[in-house]
């Protein structure tokens, strides 16, 4: 059986240093996960409005998480890059995750981890569709 409080505790240890919302640490997550991303594609790949996502980056660059820099090729291109704090944001989230993946492996059966996939893929698209 999976140790929640043990994850949960494990979770907010890492998280008393964390300084960003939720959405915000999605964005930073997709800028690190795709270095000299634009905001069009951002928005593509989250499935969220452009808005959104402008002004979310808009305030990553004013917390100095995240950098904006015209495309040399396209000057209406701003590609975006984090700071050593939005790199330090990213590699807690990455932990987070890699923490959650330990537990899951640690805890559960082959077969286990099969089924909770698949729940957690239907979920995704339960949202991906309420969300539309």
């Amino acid at each position: 059986m999976i140790n929640i409080s043990s994850l949960m505790i494990r979770i907010k240890e890492l998280e008393k240093n964390n300084e960003v919302n939720p959405s915000q640490t999605h964005i930073i997550e997709m800028i690190g996960s795709y270095p000299q991303t634009t905001a069009n594609e951002i928005t593509e790949h989250l499935n969220v409005t452009k808005g959104l996502v402008s002004q979310l980056i808009k305030e990553l660059v004013e917390h100095g998480y995240v950098i904006q820099k015209t495309d040399k090729s396209d000057k209406r291109i701003k590609r975006l890059s984090l700071t050593d704090n939005g790199l330090r944001i990213y590699r807690y989230h990455a932990e987070c995750h890699n923490i959650l993946i330990d537990t899951l492996e640690d805890n559960l059966t082959p077969d286990e981890q099969e089924t909770f996939m698949k729940g957690l893929d239907l979920l995704n698209q339960a949202l991906k569709e309420y969300e539309k």
